[in-house]
């Protein structure tokens, strides 16, 4: 009759094996072994931290465009100056970068000047991050050549062709150029629930790479992961259901060029704070400093919203800061 271990953790006392040879112990001690790092390995490769592991990961900080800002500086959108005070109030207390959720791709016909403001605002502290939307399954008109042109600036390198599986844009609304010329780095805010029978599911994962026009480009928070480790679009390398290769670091990703998130419930994770009080010119240098301070609307009726694992209303900031945390705490610090 075949031997019947017992799988627990060899305890003092009589031995685990069922027929008591000298043998049993030893082999159940060896099985309980190699489960608890079957576990380990289980753990490292399919769970996602819900805090960054890189000791210099910098915090993230949310400022939001919220019912308080729109009631005392008016409905939104807001003139392009407004928006200018509002980020050279953040930039003045040293963030480590600043991230506008917000889209800029039509141009202020009534006040030029206002752009001209904006802009010089991006471009003065060099680490200023724009959106940029992508579209499927929907014609749009061809960017103009410009816009074009400093869209292929952004795109990743490619190991090979992954037209097949690689999610496939038809159109993008990209930032003016004179703001896309300042920014520090560009990438996509689209977000892509699982699918599902009847119709989409639940937002789990971060998608790092979108294809458009035989190009690959970066999400946003792949492009702010990449300036803060000193990496430029072209000479990261995408590889489908393997990694991301950047040197001699590496960031797991799955088919579809996807990371998996780890969700806390909404507010409770990164610090929020008010536009307006930012406008009013409070001080937030400790809270600022050093920080990613990601920027945009998160007011009644103008919010966006997505279905998670722990909200069906997850807004799309937290989401945001949600994955660009996710990045950083894949992505070794650099030697010093």
């Amino acid at each position: 009759m075949g031997r019947r271990f017992d799988l627990r953790a060899p305890t003092a006392g009589p031995p685990v094996c069922s027929d008591r040879d000298s043998t049993g112990p030893f082999y159940a001690g060896l099985i309980f072994r190699l489960r608890v790092i079957f576990a380990f390995v289980c753990l490292a490769l399919f769970c996602t931290p819900a805090a960054s592991f890189s000791a210099d990961a910098p915090p993230l900080v949310i400022v939001d465009i919220d019912d308080a800002s729109l009631g005392k500086f008016g409905r939104w959108p807001w003139p392009r100056d407004l928006q200018a005070r509002l980020l050279r109030g953040t930039q003045k207390f040293s963030p480590r970068a600043v991230v506008l959720d917000l889209l800029f791709s039509e141009e202020d016909a009534q006040f030029p000047e206002k752009d001209r403001d904006l802009a010089e605002v991006i471009g003065s502290g060099g680490n200023v991050f724009l959106a940029f939307a992508f579209q499927f399954g929907i014609p749009g008109a061809a960017p103009e050549p410009e816009r074009t042109a400093l869209l292929r600036n952004h795109a990743l390198a490619r190991g090979r062709e992954w037209d097949d599986v690689l999610r496939e844009a038809s159109s993008v609304l990209f930032p003016l150029p004179q703001f896309a010329r300042k920014a520090a780095g560009l990438g996509f805010v689209n977000v892509f629930p699982e699918s599902r029978e009847g119709g989409p599911g639940l937002v789990r994962k971060a998608t790092l790479a979108v294809s458009y026009e035989g190009k690959v480009y970066p999400s946003l928070p792949l492009a702010v992961a990449m300036w803060l480790r000193n990496r430029t679009p072209s000479n990261v390398v995408l590889r489908l259901g393997d990694r991301i290769e950047m040197g001699e670091v590496n960031i797991r990703i799955d088919s579809a060029g996807d990371i998996p998130l780890a969700f806390s419930a909404p507010g409770t994770r990164f610090s929020h704070v008010s536009a307006a009080r930012v406008l009013d010119g409070e001080d937030f240098l400790s809270l600022f400093r050093g920080a990613i301070v990601i920027i945009g609307v998160n007011a009644t009726g103008l919010s966006d919203y997505h279905p998670t694992p722990v909200s069906f209303y997850y807004p799309g900031m937290e989401l945001l800061a949600t994955a660009i945390d996710a990045l950083l705490s894949r992505w070794p610090s650099p030697a010093r």
